[in-house]
């Protein structure tokens, strides 16, 4: 398919899109906010990543290595299978399906730890930001919120 048969395609999709909204009665400013919002969330969370740019760095990788790894490995094993098929499979497409298959749990091991760390010290971080932000809050807010509900 050419660029500007898939260009066409977009286009006509997002015209209907934009057809079945307006007849539907969506409102275009409230998808909009929705948008903006959504945006504003999305831009919070990586500020909150911005002190921890190695980190993401190495889960972005990881994640990258095992997508990759989704790929290659049929393709490797289509080769093994070949190879059982005309004789014997060569030593080496061997080796590389064991050493992809170590891979790939090397990388799922670094992917699940790196997450996990880092979305347990954000955590603990995004709490001690809410807890300072309650404790700086002035006395009448108390006066509303006596048991503890800010918290």
């Amino acid at each position: 398919m050419r660029h500007d048969d898939i260009q066409a395609q977009f286009g006509a999709r997002a015209a209907a899109i934009g057809t079945y909204m307006a007849t539907h009665g969506v409102d275009h400013s409230v998808s909009g906010t929705l948008m903006q919002r959504f945006l504003k969330v999305y831009g919070r969370v990586l500020e909150f990543l911005a002190a921890h740019r190695c980190a993401a760095a190495g889960l972005c990788t990881a994640n990258l290595a095992l997508a990759a790894i989704g790929f290659l490995e049929p393709m490797l094993f289509g080769h093994v299978i070949q190879g059982l098929s005309d004789s014997s499979p060569s030593s080496a497409i061997l080796l590389a399906w064991a050493g992809l298959g170590l891979l790939s749990i090397l990388a799922s091991i670094a992917t699940s730890l790196l997450a996990d760390r880092l979305a347990h010290r954000l955590r603990l971080h995004v709490m001690g930001l809410a807890y300072a932000h309650v404790l700086r809050l002035p006395p009448a807010c108390y006066a509303r919120y006596p048991n503890g509900g800010l918290m």
